[in-house]
């Protein structure tokens, strides 16, 4: 998070000195093509979720009343939740637009539509939009509805089987295995949450208790589990591919070196024989 802000006070001050500054224009034009729009996205998406529950428990935990007589510190921090919360949820309608606009194949946008289907049309398209969606949804029923806990896992478990039949129903990652994780860690979330309505109506019951709480760890450790087998997986995969390109150029090389040496070899023939046709004659 620091990097990335550094990097764009930098790219502004490039952009300040590239007046008079042929390198700074330079500087600048390269920053500009990948940290403004691309970076800056890519920064969103991976800290909304930290942002924004933070953010929101912040506006909670103040009251307007007495947010006065508080301290300036204090003040400052509600006011800056108050203007990440909305940035956060600004960021959800302005990456909608671009979409809508048919501007995600760009370069510089081309992180919203990251690792989906190169022919993806309608809902799916908007499959990275509706995660954040579904993350703000997450953080307001967390948040928001704490003194009402039934409330809460009710509403989760609808949001989670919302979103699993949505992944089913559309797959819209380009990779199979991708549409695979997705689903799984979907259903994961879903048994989780089963798992957790369960546990808080169990009362008394300590040994049920016992149990459910074991099998809550349980499904955390096979989803994490799974989801690192899955990127070892990958890795190995993308090592074994480069080797095979490797081999393959090799013996592109080693046919092309047999076949020079046999069309230099058989040359010196070639003359030969046309001079002693020549002295026959």
């Amino acid at each position: 998070m620091i990097m990335q802000i550094l990097l764009l006070m930098l790219t502004g001050l490039m952009s300040l000195l590239s007046s008079v500054s042929f390198r700074a224009e330079k500087l600048f034009e390269f920053l500009q093509k990948r940290l403004i729009w691309g970076g800056t996205i890519r920064f969103i998406l991976q800290q909304f979720q930290p942002l924004i529950f933070s953010s929101l428990i912040n506006i909670r935990s103040q009251s307007l009343v007495d947010l006065k007589p508080s301290t300036i510190a204090t003040r400052f921090n509600f006011y800056l939740s108050v203007l990440i919360f909305t940035g956060t949820l600004l960021s959800v309608v302005i990456f909608y637009g671009i979409i809508f606009r048919g501007k995600g194949g760009e370069q510089r946008f081309s992180t919203l539509i990251d690792g989906l289907k190169s022919n993806t049309s309608g809902f799916a398209a908007y499959w990275t939009v509706w995660t954040l969606v579904k993350w703000s949804f997450m953080c307001f029923i967390l948040i928001l509805l704490t003194d009402y806990p039934a409330q809460q896992l009710q509403t989760l478990t609808l949001l989670s089987a919302f979103s699993t039949i949505l992944q089913i129903r559309l797959q819209p990652m380009e990779s199979r295995i991708e549409n695979m994780m997705c689903t799984f860690n979907e259903l994961m979330a879903t048994i989780y949450l089963y798992t957790l309505i369960g546990l808080a109506t169990a009362d008394d019951d300590i040994a049920l208790r016992e149990n459910l709480g074991l099998t809550l760890i349980s499904i955390l450790l096979l989803a994490l589990s799974a989801n690192i087998l899955k990127v070892l997986i990958m890795i190995i995969c993308e090592i074994m591919k480069k080797i095979r390109r490797q081999c393959q150029q090799n013996g592109r090389v080693t046919i092309l070196r047999q076949h020079s040496r046999k069309y230099a070899s058989t040359v010196p023939h070639t003359q030969e024989e046309a001079k002693s046709e020549g002295n026959v004659k």
